[in-house]
């Protein structure tokens, strides 16, 4: 997952086939639900882009597991390149929750653009 934005899909893997759904409150709130309906006994990896306004790694932290058949410690979890890698044997009625903290913060125009010169915005969120 990269943008984190609502919808579903379906993919037919070589174990199986998994379907995903997301709802997002993107961009006014940072929780985002994806539920995962997959079919066979394979096990599957899901990647989470980690967020840099969100945290960047410490965001793994905002990110739960919930498995509705079997343990949440079948989930593997690892980071790596900025991303969160959650594998495992994904069933129906398994989801995952995000509550991504959306702090306010400055930025600052880029320096070479004149007419920007010692401005700031102030954004929150992505």
């Amino acid at each position: 997952m990269h943008l984190y934005i609502g919808g579903s899909i379906q993919a037919d893997l070589w174990e199986g086939s998994i379907a995903l759904r997301v709802h997002s409150a993107l961009p006014w709130k940072g929780r985002i639900r994806l539920k995962a309906e997959a079919s066979g006994n394979g096990r599957t990896t899901l990647a989470f882009r980690l967020l840099s306004w969100a945290g960047g790694d410490a965001a793994t932290d905002a990110v739960t597991v919930h498995t509705g058949q079997g343990s949440s410690d079948d989930i593997s979890r690892r980071v790596e390149r900025g991303y969160l890698y959650l594998s495992g044997p994904w069933k129906k009625g398994d989801r995952i929750d995000t509550d991504f903290d959306m702090p306010v913060r400055a930025v600052a125009a880029y320096p070479l653009v004149s007419l920007d010169a010692d401005k700031v915005a102030v954004t929150r969120g992505p």
